[in-house]
């Protein structure tokens, strides 16, 4: 018997380690006998806005497709992990409207200092243009 696929967010700001999760996740979960499928932001946002400008417009049409995106293959019994930042809870409330079996995991890395890890500049100060532009909202209704 086929288990009812799923999704699962994986949340969290740039470098906070979604990625390293879901490359330990998807084969566990092929182990289970799912078929299963990474909708990794960076490499669906090349193909889908391949001159990036980050704009909020651009966001919510990128986050929407994504969203679609995975609902279609879960529809077919694929299992999604979406490995995506998605700033706004609102693009990962869209997805849990549209896929009934669906699981936010918000990913937190403190850092030495207490203060959430974004990553490093040159000069060692923690820093992310493209977070302070985008204004990442801490997740607050995640599952996990």
């Amino acid at each position: 018997m086929q288990t009812a696929a799923f999704g699962i967010w994986i949340t969290g700001l740039p470098a906070s380690g979604k990625s390293t999760i879901v490359f330990a996740l998807r084969p566990q979960l092929e182990a289970l006998g799912l078929t299963v499928d990474v909708l990794e932001s960076d490499a669906v946002r090349r193909l889908l806005t391949p001159q990036a400008t980050y704009s909020e417009e651009e966001r919510d049409l990128f986050y929407r497709a994504l969203a679609f995106t995975g609902q279609r293959l879960v529809a077919h019994g694929v299992t999604v992990l979406f490995d995506a930042t998605a700033s706004r809870q609102a693009y990962r409330d869209l997805a849990r409207a549209m896929i009934p079996r669906f699981i936010e995991v918000a990913v937190e890395c403190p850092g030495d200092d207490g203060n959430i890890v974004v990553g490093k500049s040159d000069s060692g100060h923690r820093h992310d243009p493209l977070l302070e532009e985008s204004g990442y909202l801490r997740v607050v209704s995640a599952h996990l």
